[in-house]
């Protein structure tokens, strides 16, 4: 079934649908949001919030752009509300390179959680605008315009940002093992857990 006749179905009555949209935009809700408020905000209550806000609006989407992208930049509202209540939290001072030399073995080669604790912190240490732009186009494979779209910059801005990421996070160490490595991964028990939670609220809606 296609996603327009899903979301028509929903908009009908039809609300054990809605799950399927859970479960298909899970993984990308919670690398987003992890991207803007980091990786120990309170992103399972966002994704929530957003899949209600989603559901509560439904009638509202007018498929005049894709329901991700409008789903996306329901969520990177409630991050952006979220984050505004934490700033009093204090940034992340791990330094990429202190972390490589601590996780390296002279003697032996990196293992795939090696790698994915390297890279995910390496991330984490981006700067915000940065962040968001590099896991929305290197991790969820966004496209430059739905990504524009999505933070409410131009394309250019997307472009130079994602440069200026890719220099961070010194290009040649992470061209090198990123094919293999799935990071931020959102699965298991938290997955299931968003999903069951949003759906327990819809049906008493």
């Amino acid at each position: 079934m296609e996603e327009d006749e899903i979301i028509d179905q929903i908009k009908n009555g039809n609300k054990s649908l809605y799950g399927v949209l859970i479960q298909k935009y899970n993984q990308r809700l919670y690398r987003i949001a992890r991207s803007i408020v980091g990786k120990d905000g309170d992103l399972e209550d966002i994704m929530q919030e957003t899949y209600i806000k989603a559901y509560q609006n439904l009638a509202q989407f007018r498929k005049e752009s894709q329901f991700s992208t409008w789903l996306t930049r329901i969520l990177i509202n409630n991050a952006n509300a979220t984050l505004l209540k934490k700033r009093n939290l204090s940034p992340l001072s791990t330094d990429t390179e202190d972390i490589i030399d601590h996780q390296k073995s002279p003697d032996s080669a990196l293992t795939n959680e090696e790698l994915k604790y390297i890279l995910e912190n390496a991330i984490d240490n981006l700067p915000d605008n940065l962040r968001s732009v590099y896991v929305m186009r290197e991790i969820e494979q966004l496209s430059i315009h739905e990504t524009a779209l999505n933070l409410d910059i131009s394309e250019e801005n997307v472009k130079t940002r994602l440069h200026r990421a890719k220099s961070f996070l010194r290009e040649e160490l992470y061209s090198k093992f990123k094919v293999d490595v799935d990071l931020f991964r959102f699965a298991g028990s938290r997955c299931e857990g968003v999903y069951k939670a949003v759906m327990c609220q819809i049906d008493h809606m």
